[in-house]
């Protein structure tokens, strides 16, 4: 009996909470005033973008993009005959072209017809994610002021694989590659940024870009051209130039090189225009009897660098150049050559078949080292300061002076093929040099020069009667 009626008031009370559990998550019997409208999306809604395999062709292109949006490949597109591949004629378009190809008739097939085009400059454009390829004219013809080019892969095309026109700017070119294509890899127009790109294998050169660009970790490989071609009041960092037949990276006046390696090129490694600057970098292997490792033009700076088994001179610098911190080694030309009014610090050439250092009229050098070098150590012009340096195992003197009003001071010179010291020209001022197990003898100095007296023997006292002598041991 007693459990009976806990069974029974068992079930009134879950019958109460069924029932106020009912009305509490019931809605409003009533609807609200006006029309009925629909809760779900439409298609539109959920895939806002364009199929550019529903647009017709305008005549010049299989297909045509004349408003603004987002636009989007469903498949592969086969160029038709006589026509490009999609024209862009207007501006606030992205086109992606979803893993797809864009494909034309063959490089040679004549026409100048390009995969994507754009006959005239628009804002705000980006084109991204996928291939053109096959086509007579350019991979991609963009005029894009404003916008972005990424994840597109540009081959086997007749012109450019990827070109935003000079006169274009402030486009950024990204994550892209171009191969096997003629004019050449890359090109950008001015201000713009190209970054972790690849440009291999192209007949022209790997990139080219306008002034003011900026090129960042990215690759020039095998190319005919130079591998970077660049303007004006650039920046080019983390950058590689490789086998490409005309040198690595030529870039304008007033730019900034630095953490780049150029390698194997047939030509130069890295050429600069005048104020300019080349840090941190590195040229070995660039081969060809002008191919130098690093050049550098007028005022610029070249700094913490490495040149390395190059076709000429290691690091050559024109008028007013500084080179401090720099190594060269085992270039066939001059490793480290100054032409003038300028200075080198605190920088190591070894083993050049040219000389060691050229050190042009004007100019300062201190804290240097030439060990092993071929011809001389050191070769200085006239109105130089050569103060704190030291010359071994060249086979040479360590020291040649061919110039005039030099103050060579407090250098050390040793074990040198010739003389430690060969002074040949005229007016110059010698004092606190050190000489010692040179072939030819410590010091040749010619008429009409000033120095302090040299002192031969081991166990010297300087008194106050030679404080600006010359030593000299055996």
């Amino acid at each position: 009996m007693f459990s009976n009626r806990i069974v029974q008031g068992a079930m009134v009370a879950l019958a109460l909470l069924a029932l106020t559990a009912g009305a509490v998550n019931a809605g409003d019997l009533n609807p609200p005033p006006g029309p009925v409208a629909p809760t779900m999306k439409t298609l539109d809604q959920v895939e806002p973008r364009i199929a550019v395999q529903s647009l017709p062709s305008n005549g010049t292109a299989t297909h045509a993009i004349t408003q603004p949006g987002s636009y989007y490949l469903t498949g592969n597109i086969q160029g038709g005959a006589g026509q490009h591949g999609i024209e862009i004629t207007t501006n606030n378009v992205t086109l992606d072209l979803n893993g797809f190809a864009i494909t034309g008739p063959g490089a040679s097939s004549g026409g100048g017809l390009s995969g994507v085009r754009m006959p005239g400059f628009r804002e705000n454009v980006v084109i991204r994610n996928g291939a053109v390829r096959n086509w007579p004219g350019f991979g991609v013809d963009a005029r894009i002021d404003i916008g972005r080019i990424e994840n597109i892969v540009a081959s086997q095309n007749g012109a450019w694989g990827i070109s935003n026109i000079a006169g274009a700017f402030t486009t950024h070119i990204v994550a892209c590659e171009a191969f096997g294509n003629t004019a050449g890899g890359i090109r950008s127009g001015s201000v713009a940024v190209i970054s972790d790109c690849v440009s291999r294998s192209n007949t022209g050169p790997g990139y080219h870009a306008a002034n003011g660009s900026v090129i960042r970790d990215s690759v020039a490989a095998n190319n005919q051209g130079v591998g970077f071609l660049v303007g004006a009041s650039a920046t080019i960092s983390g950058c590689t130039a490789q086998s490409n037949d005309v040198g690595g990276f030529s870039v304008g006046i007033g730019c900034v090189v630095q953490r780049c390696v150029a390698n194997n090129n047939s030509g130069t490694g890295i050429t600069a225009g005048a104020r300019s600057q080349i840090t941190d970098s590195v040229a070995q292997s660039n081969a060809g009897p002008t191919a130098a490792g690093i050049v550098a033009g007028e005022d610029s700076t070249v700094s913490n660098c490495t040149a390395s088994a190059n076709g000429s001179f290691g690091i050559r610098g024109l008028l007013g150049t500084s080179i401090l911190n720099c190594t060269a080694s085992g270039n066939t030309g001059v490793g480290i050559s100054l032409e003038g009014q300028g200075r080198i610090a605190d920088s190591v050439s070894r083993n050049n078949d040219g000389g060691g250092f050229f050190v042009g009229s004007g100019s300062t050098v201190t804290g240097c080292n030439a060990i092993g070098d071929e011809i001389q150590g050191f070769r200085i012009e006239s109105g130089c300061i050569v103060r704190g340096n030291n010359a071994s195992n060249s086979s040479g003197s360590g020291f040649r002076v061919t110039g005039e009003k030099n103050r060579i001071e407090a250098n050390n010179s040793v074990d040198n093929g010739a003389h430690g010291f060969a002074i040949d020209g005229e007016k110059n001022y010698i004092v606190s040099n050190m000489a010692s197990g040179n072939s030819s003898g410590g010091y040749s100095v010619g008429f009409g020069n000033n120095f302090g007296q040299f002192i031969s023997g081991d166990n010297i006292v300087i008194t106050s009667s030679n404080p600006w002598a010359n030593f000299l041991q055996n």
